[in-house]
């Protein structure tokens, strides 16, 4: 199943990333919640490195560049 994974800061009507799968989405979810924040970056990183999917890189990048977000899939 396809699915777009979505993000925003609390205060913005998303965007969304180019990367992740709706497996991705699931394993981020069960890991972190739905609220990501700067404590949650150094798990996306490891998270990146042990499944070799630079998803996770990519949402770190995203906190380190605009604070806390929020994810959601539309599928």
């Amino acid at each position: 199943m396809s699915v777009t994974i979505k993000w925003r800061p609390t205060s913005d009507r998303g965007k969304s990333f180019k990367g992740g799968t709706s497996s991705s989405f699931d394993k981020l979810k069960k890991a972190c919640g739905t609220t990501l924040s700067e404590g949650d970056v150094s798990k996306l990183r490891a998270m990146a490195i042990a499944t070799d999917d630079p998803f996770y890189d990519e949402i770190a990048d995203k906190i380190e560049e605009v604070g806390s977000i929020e994810i959601w899939g539309d599928y």
